[in-house]
This record gives C-alpha cells, structure tokens and sequence, in this order.
C-alpha cells in the first residue's frame, strides 16, 4: 500500500483536464493550456525539491548529530561495487519479471493515458470531452484498484511473499489487456 498513492497525479490530471474542456470552449486551447499548467506545476516542484532534497543525509544542513547516526547505524555497508555480466541478467528469473513488471505499467501508463483517447476520438470518432471522461473513469478505478490490490498484495505476501507478488501481478496484467482489447470494440458513447 506504500506506493499505492503514486499515480494520484495522473488521475487528478485527467480530471483537471475534463475540467479544462468545460470552463474552455476551445479544445485546442484547453488542451494547450493543460500542457502549459502542467509544466509550469512541474518546473516549480523540481525547484522546492532541489532545495529540499539531498542524496544524502551527512549533506542535509538542518540534521543533528542524533538523527545521524541513527539513520548511519542501520545503513549497509557496501564497500565494494561489482559489475555484473549481461548473461547474468539474461538467466535471472527475477529480471525478466521485473521486465514484465515495467513492461505492463507501459502498457498502463502509455496506452491509457496517451493511446486510448487519441484512439477513441480519431478511430471512432468520439467526442474529446468523451473521451477524457472515459479515462477519467478509468483512472478513477484504477487509483481504488491500486488502494484495494496494494491492501490485499500486502495481506497476500505476510503468509507468502511469492504467492502475494504473482496474484497481484498476473491479476493486474490480465485486467489492464483485457481493458485494452475491449476499448478497440467500443463504437459509441
């Protein structure tokens, strides 16, 4: 559930944008505006996190000697890098699924967000103010499936960590192709 919250910006974005198309008339306009407000918001975040942030703790200027070595003590020790061979990466089970991991948020991410309005407004020709309704809607139940699959993942992988990451990943795959696939059968509103 720790991580649950981290696509928030996406949802409310969508959200802000169907807002944008009913205040604004002009859909060119409000789509340009979206894109302005939204870089604007981004380049003022970057800067307070530049200020605020720091790689790491010895380097924050506000950090008492405590708090140091309480976050020193139970930091690892690593004191020497290995470099690690491409064939290693290739055999490992756990990279290929973690490439499958990346591979489906992609598909979430790039093919929600970017391809299915543009689709639905050019392919069929629906409306735009639909269009970002629809992924609105989407975006909204993905946030409430990323709340309950993260509680349920995490409830999961107490009794066995294994069985928690493959449940939760094969049902979020599933749902995000299926969804996909039934978005290019769509023919009206």
């Amino acid at each position: 559930i720790s991580d649950s919250g981290v696509n928030l910006g996406i949802v409310f974005g969508s959200l802000f944008m169907l807002g944008l198309f009913a205040i604004i008339p002009s859909q060119d306009l409000a789509w340009r505006l979206g894109f302005l407000i939204s870089g604007l918001l981004a380049i003022i975040l970057a800067i307070i996190l530049g200020r605020l942030l720091y790689d790491l703790p010895e380097q924050h200027p506000k950090i008492s000697k405590e708090e140091l070595d309480y976050i020193l003590s139970g930091r690892e020790n690593v004191s020497m890098k290995t470099k690690l061979s491409l064939s290693y990466w290739l055999r490992s089970k756990n990279y290929w699924g973690y490439m499958q991991g990346l591979g489906a948020q992609a598909g979430i991410f790039f093919g929600l967000f970017t391809w299915l309005p543009l689709y639905l407004f050019y392919a069929r020709h629906l409306s735009l103010a639909f269009t970002l309704e629809y992924t609105a809607l989407i975006w909204s139940f993905g946030f409430i499936g990323e709340l309950v699959g993260g509680y349920v993942v995490d409830k999961l992988i107490k009794r066995n960590p294994n069985l928690g990451f493959k449940v939760g990943f094969a049902i979020s795959s599933l749902s995000v192709t299926i969804g996909l696939a039934a978005a290019t059968l769509v023919s009206s509103p």
